[in-house]
């Protein structure tokens, strides 16, 4: 399930967070700053999130069951830092970025094998866009395809991934909401009393 995880993510973040894609494989290189609404479906949940960047600079708030209310996370991709932050606890946990959100390690996955395939123009979610297959081979051979709609209207953005792995695992990202505008700065201003998360098991300190 892990790694189930962790290829869709490689695809979801290549085209909505990072150039990379297009540089190697002939996808058109997607916005670097811009605020949307992801709807992800997978293995029968949704999750919605509302995710903001401004190039290296993301934040995330998940709308998803057992989550904490107004609980978002700050990733600054160039430091390789991240930060949880939970307001109504007053707590904010400071933490190396997860390699698996690195774009080094990004570079690395993608150069594997990725095949983009034009099939057209179409719609979706109200934007006109154009509409590729991709394939992707991580290193141990295991297979994600997926459609994607990039929307011709707002320079490549995002619109919709649908795709399945070897295993049938099916997934569904619509992005909508969506604004090119770059959101303001301190929206990726970590709290000041962030606090390091602690290495051995136990709470977070407030």
């Amino acid at each position: 399930m892990r790694k189930t995880r962790q290829g869709w993510m490689v695809l979801v973040l290549a085209c909505a967070a990072a150039p990379l894609a297009a540089r190697a494989q002939k996808l058109p290189p997607s916005p670097v700053t811009y605020s949307a609404t992801m709807v992800i479906h997978s293995q029968g949940r949704t999750v919605t999130e509302r995710i903001e960047r401004d190039h290296d600079k993301l934040r995330a708030a998940m709308n998803a069951p057992g989550q904490a209310a107004g609980m978002y996370t700050i990733m600054l991709l160039a430091q390789h830092k991240s930060f949880m932050v939970m307001p109504q606890e007053h707590m904010c946990m400071a933490m190396p970025l997860n390699p698996a959100l690195d774009p080094l390690n990004w570079e690395k996955q993608m150069r594997h094998s990725i095949s983009v395939t034009d099939l057209g123009a179409g719609h979706a979610n109200g934007h006109p866009a154009d509409i590729k297959r991709v394939v992707y081979t991580d290193a141990s051979g295991q297979h994600w395809t997926s459609r994607i709609w990039l929307a011709t209207d707002l320079r490549y953005m995002p619109l919709r991934i649908v795709g399945r792995d070897d295993k049938g695992h099916a997934l569904r990202v619509d992005w909508t909401n969506i604004s090119l505008a770059a959101p303001p700065a301190s929206r990726f201003q970590p709290p000041a009393h962030c606090r390091a998360m602690p290495m051995a098991p136990g709470p977070p300190h407030p």
